[in-house]
């Protein structure tokens, strides 16, 4: 809770507060977030088709250096891409993203639809890959990934200006 921040809102932003933390008062080349004990992969032999390995309870030495996090593997492959993700997870049994998001026990289904809209009205160039995204079976989990600072920058201001108008509309 230091710097520009938005810590008083945690509980319903979670690791989004230490996101926008990070826009504002760090000036880095990229920008990167795992999720919680979940990490990507630098290890050429880990990688595969996904970066994203098994939890790990926690880091010590020998975790960081069997999945390659260390400054020379990740330099390596951090500045050969403007972004890193995991690939999507399929839902199954006729699941859709929406649907799923719905049928979450924690997640209001209203919330998306609230935001959804908010996308169709101030970024409408945006509205039919979400509706897209939305009805697919598709799912990115863990809000993982590492971004060229210009699209961390500019995926932070198209975030946290929907979050905001969610929060006015909410």
């Amino acid at each position: 809770n230091v710097g520009e921040n938005i810590s008083e809102l945690n509980k319903s932003y979670c690791e989004l507060t230490a996101q926008y933390w990070a826009w504002k008062n760090e000036a880095n080349d990229y920008y990167g977030f795992f999720h919680y004990r979940r990490y990507m992969s630098f290890n050429d032999a880990i990688i595969g088709d996904d970066p994203i390995l098994a939890t790990y309870d926690y880091l010590d030495e020998n975790v960081m250096n069997e999945i390659g996090l260390t400054p020379y593997q990740m330099e390596k492959v951090i500045t050969s891409y403007d972004v890193l993700t995991i690939k999507p997870r399929i839902l199954t049994d006729g699941m859709t993203v929406k649907k799923h998001y719905a049928e979450t026990p924690v997640h209001v289904a209203d919330d998306l639809d609230i935001c959804f809209d908010i996308i169709k009205e101030y970024y409408p160039e945006y509205a039919d890959i979400a509706n897209s995204y939305l009805n697919s079976n598709k799912c990115y989990y863990c809000n993982m990934y590492i971004l060229k600072k210009n699209i961390f920058y500019e995926y932070c201001d198209w975030l946290f200006t929907i979050l905001k108008k969610f929060s006015e509309r909410k």
